[in-house]
């Protein structure tokens, strides 16, 4: 006879508490301007998941950006400093949004969307310096 080993409760929950805490990403857009002032992309955002589009701004440099998506989204632009999170721009439940972001630290600066409805999406991503 053959037992089976069931795991423990809190090793249950330990590993759905993780899970929940780590949305998976489900596409990472590298933006490298490179010659081109303007720069495009289109991208998916599945139902439950995070998108980021990413790439190192120069100090004192400014970026027009502006999306549009047709589901309401979490947003934010964010860069790290160490183990710090900042975020130049937050903002939730929005389907469309515009600015400029004044880069004051030399880092990479990622635009970001959570989707938190239960259907996929794109989001149209433009950027212009």
């Amino acid at each position: 006879m053959h037992l089976l080993k069931v795991p423990s409760p809190r090793l249950l929950i330990a590993t759905a508490l993780l899970s929940a805490a780590l949305p998976a990403s489900a596409e990472i857009v590298d933006i490298q301007f490179g010659d081109s002032r303007r720069i495009a992309h289109d991208i998916k955002v599945p139902a439950g998941k995070i998108a980021e589009a990413c790439g190192r701004m120069a100090v004192g440099s400014t970026v027009q950006w502006r999306f549009s998506s047709s589901v309401a989204l979490d947003f934010n632009i964010h860069y790290h400093e160490g183990s710090k999170v900042v975020y130049p721009v937050k903002q939730d439940g929005t389907a469309a949004s515009d600015g400029d972001l004044e880069v004051v630290v030399g880092e990479a600066y990622c635009w970001m969307w959570t989707n938190r409805s239960s259907g996929a999406t794109s989001v149209r991503l433009e950027l212009s310096r």
